[in-house]
């Protein structure tokens, strides 16, 4: 008791001593000089404003300060460690700050570094609280108000351990502990609770595609590394619980309760310069009901890396049932059940994606074998509304042609310039995806070209055209129910007697006399391989109509499509050169009225 009434003496002596000269100009210079020099010592382009105030215990309070492109601050409160105070030295316990200005840019730039102390380090503590942190980066605001506070502690050892909690401004809360021991071992835990887009600042929301109106992500992970940072390791746990999504590239409305996760692990090699991550799993829905597993090994370099993305046994009806409403397939979609697989696998050196091997199996029999839903209305006749007009898909339309009317060449032209795997894939071409992959990878545009026919069914007929991640999600299911429950046939019949051939023109029947006058079972193979390069924009390729002749440019993707032919045995020799040699003659009667002209 004594000690402790004799320290709480000591103090008051020294806070009454320093109030005491407080107004006394030299001090105040004194202490000015101090904090200009703290400062200039690892930025010397610092500035701090005139303010200066010295409390009754020996706070100071100063402002505002200024380090150009890194750190600003209107007010700082130092108060200082009073057992340093009492032996003569000038150390800070906490530091408070009302506004801050951080700028991240800045952080990649390491500060002139304080001369090092002399002799064994003490022990020491200190607390920085900001009540409004203002974070910049590449100039413009990213998170904005953020209150935080650090807290930093150094033992005589020089293990340095810390912790610190930040409130964003949707309310989401984070926490970390650190503990560091230099060139030794460190770790490092995070924890985030409902963090969400709304902790972002408006000047950047429109560079998330996907924000949250309610809830948000949280978070556990931790990173250690106990072998001197040669290696490091890390395990996490994330999380989206009941969170509601939105944004213009994910749908046209908000999407919502989303329940899903990562969790998972990783280890780093700095020496061997090797990434491996694994087990991790996703899981999506309340309970978890679909699950899959990733795992990845990345080498820098041309060492040879490989990413794997797994799902063994999903129920269809589960992977349904976890999406929210958004995300699932319109009612009038094709229904199906039963449990599907697939993975997808990545390998070759990171340094050349050119030699990536992209390989990968969608298994749908079990969804064909257990589909017990009504019989899909694809297999009769139906009517498919466009924009101008109603059609009916069946023999009740004078324009219908059914498959096996058609000669076989006509079918075979089309799949050969549309999907040439069509009848050996399950509704996406995985080849075509990498494809469609490395074509962007090496032009920077965006993905394009990987759509299977059954896919652009799948578009036509249930989806609108607006451009989200979740028209690609349903767009994805409904092509697994049709490929489980229209026989291929089937689906390419609907195929030909559906799409749009040119300006109102629709269906093969139509393309046939449209263009040619003729029967679309009187086509030959070079008629036939014209219109397979057309389907990709009629609209745009209805010119080459108007003008009553093909291109040399045209000329060549036909001929191309006829060497496909023939490579395939859709043709022989003679069949060939007589289709190479036949000039296509386009119907005249309407090209000269100026019908369709573009």
């Amino acid at each position: 008791m004594r000690r402790a009434g004799a320290a709480v003496a000591a103090v008051l002596v020294v806070a009454l001593g320093v109030r005491a000269v407080t107004a006394s100009g030299a001090v105040r210079d004194r202490v000015r000089r101090r904090l200009w020099e703290e400062l200039t010592a690892r930025f010397p382009d610092a500035t701090v404003g005139d303010r200066l105030e010295i409390g009754w215990l020996g706070e100071v309070t100063f402002g505002p300060v200024d380090v150009p492109g890194r750190l600003s601050a209107d007010e700082v409160r130092v108060r200082p460690r009073y057992r340093a105070l009492l032996a003569g030295r000038a150390e800070p316990e906490a530091v408070s700050v009302h506004e801050a200005h951080l700028f991240l840019d800045a952080l990649q730039q390491r500060p002139k570094a304080a001369a090092p102390a002399q002799g064994t380090p003490r022990a020491t503590s200190v607390t920085v609280e900001v009540e409004r942190l203002f974070v910049y980066r590449q100039g413009q605001l990213l998170l904005a108000p953020v209150a935080a506070r650090v807290t930093l502690r150094r033992d005589a050892t020089g293990m340095v351990a810390g912790s610190a909690w930040a409130t964003f401004a949707d309310g989401g809360t984070a926490r970390a502990w650190l503990e560091y021991e230099k060139g030794r071992r460190g770790w490092l835990s995070l924890e985030l609770r409902r963090v969400g887009t709304g902790a972002v600042a408006q000047e950047q929301l429109a560079r998330v595609p996907v924000g949250t109106l309610r809830g948000g992500l949280s978070l556990d992970a931790k990173v250690a590394s106990e072998d001197g940072f040669s290696t490091v390791t890390a395990e996490w746990a994330l999380r989206a619980e009941d969170a509601v999504l939105a944004g213009q590239k994910l749908a046209v409305r908000p999407v919502g309760p989303v329940n899903a996760g990562f969790q998972g692990k990783a280890r780093l090699d700095l020496r061997e310069k090797r990434l491996e991550v694994g087990p991790s799993g996703f899981w999506l829905g309340n309970g978890g009901l679909v699950h899959a597993s990733l795992t990845a090994d990345l080498r820098q370099g041309d060492a040879p890396s490989k990413v794997e993305l797994r799902a063994g046994q999903v129920s269809y009806r589960d992977l349904v049932q976890a999406l929210p409403d958004e995300l699932r397939p319109a009612d009038d979609a094709p229904q199906c059940g039963g449990p599907l697989s697939g993975f997808v696998a990545v390998q070759g050196p990171l340094a050349r994606p050119a030699e990536w091997e992209v390989t990968g199996k969608l298994d749908v029999s079990q969804v064909r074998l257990a589909y017990q839903a009504p019989r899909p209305y694809l297999l009769d006749g139906f009517e498919y509304k466009t924009a101008d007009r109603t059609n009916w898909i069946g023999p009740e339309s004078p324009t219908y042609v059914p498959i096996r009317e058609l000669p076989a060449y006509v079918p075979r032209a089309i799949t050969i310039s549309e999907d040439a795997s069509f009848f050996a894939h399950r509704g996406f071409d995985l080849d075509e995806i990498r494809n469609s992959i490395m074509r962007s990878l090496r032009t920077g545009t965006r993905l394009r070209g990987a759509s299977t026919i059954t896919q652009q069914l799948t578009k036509n007929l249930f989806l609108s055209r607006e451009r989200t991640y979740a028209r690609k999600i349903r767009e994805a299911l409904i092509t697994v129910a049709l490929e489980a429950t229209v026989p291929k046939e089937r689906l390419l019949e609907v195929y030909l007697n559906l799409i749009e051939w040119g300006p109102d023109v629709y269906g093969i029947g139509e393309a046939a006399q449209h263009y040619f006058g003729v029967d679309a079972r009187q086509l030959t193979p070079k008629q036939a391989a014209f219109l397979g390069t057309i389907i990709p924009n009629p609209v745009k390729y209805h010119f080459l109509f108007a003008q009553g002749a093909l291109t040399p440019v045209w000329e060549r993707h036909v001929a191309d499509v006829l060497g496909a032919m023939r490579e395939n045995e859709y043709l022989d020799d003679a069949a060939y050169e007589a289709a190479m040699a036949e000039p296509i003659a386009f119907r005249r009667e309407e090209a000269a009225s100026g019908d369709g002209a573009r």
